[in-house]
């Protein structure tokens, strides 16, 4: 079974920050949450995570100074999550290493396919040629469907309706779906 992939948030306004990470946690996503470059640093040397996603405006060190660095050390792939959205700011951001830009407010649903997508981008490709273990797991997680909070199994049998609607289906006879005859 692989693992979830980890993303790292790092804002300074922590009911910003709670939000992406309980959403991205709710969506399978392992989620460390950090306030700014220091607890960002003392988190990569713990685990260095799949993705960043960073906001710019911070107190202690901007978000430009801590992608700056972070590329310096590591290949994780960046988003900026940030309420800057000047074109200068995007520009300059997106020259530093940030592989996605995306102002605030935004719909969190655009922020986790934009996440997704970079994590597409950035996982290193497959030169195999997929085996039966690999595409039966694979055909395993496609019958799970998320709805909210929950998942269904599609491929667990279900109990049928059928016996309560014609009541000799359920005994093996054959039966026939008859209109009501006109009166």
């Amino acid at each position: 079974m692989t693992q979830s992939p980890h993303i790292i948030i790092v804002d300074d306004e922590a009911p910003a920050r709670e939000m992406v990470g309980e959403y991205l946690k709710m969506h399978g996503f392992a989620v460390t949450l950090c306030d700014g470059g220091r607890s960002l640093r003392r988190a990569i040397e713990t685990s260095v995570p799949d993705l960043v996603v960073l906001d710019l405006n911070m107190p202690e060190e901007d978000g430009l100074s801590i992608i700056r660095d972070l590329k310096s050390r590591t290949n994780v792939p960046v988003i900026m999550l940030t309420a800057t959205a000047s074109p200068i700011d995007r520009v300059v951001g997106l020259e530093l290493g940030a592989d996605d830009y995306i102002a605030k407010p935004c719909e969190l649903r655009e922020l986790m396919a934009r996440i997704r997508s970079v994590l597409r981008r950035s996982s290193p490709v497959r030169t195999h040629a997929a085996t039966p273990e690999t595409a039966a797991a694979k055909a395993a997680k496609d019958q799970l469907v998320r709805f909210g909070t929950k998942w269904l199994d599609l491929e667990t049998p279900k109990p049928s309706i059928a016996p309560w609607i014609c009541g000799s289906c359920g005994s093996g006879a054959r039966s026939r779906w008859t209109r009501p005859s006109p009166r």
